[in-house]
């Protein structure tokens, strides 16, 4: 049969059990559905941001980690690292070239 059961168990079935059946194959699939549709229109804004990121400097596209982030924590975590690292470089050059500044004057 089309919706996963044998004919054998088919055969000892109410109506009434069938009918249930039907129906919660139906909700099941409906839900499939709900949840690609969801993944398809964010898949969807992700594009259009990324692609308005590179029109605009300003905007950044989402990370995979802010968008789904139970399933990507240790990248998560790894991005806050480099990004702390980051910033903690650019401040170290930021008070280096202004120290030079106040030698110099």
């Amino acid at each position: 049969m089309g919706f996963g059961l044998d004919p054998l168990t088919f055969e000892h079935m109410t109506p009434k059990q069938i009918t249930d059946f039907i129906k919660a194959k139906m909700d099941k699939k409906r839900e499939e559905l709900r949840e690609r549709a969801m993944f398809d229109y964010s898949h969807a804004l992700n594009i259009a941001q990324f692609i308005g990121s590179m029109l605009d400097k300003d905007t950044k596209p989402i990370e995979i980690y802010e968008l789904y982030p139970e399933l990507f924590k240790e990248e998560k975590e790894r991005a806050s690292k480099l990004s702390l690292d980051n910033q903690i470089n650019k401040l170290k050059a930021f008070v280096s070239s202004k120290g030079v500044e106040r030698g110099k004057q």
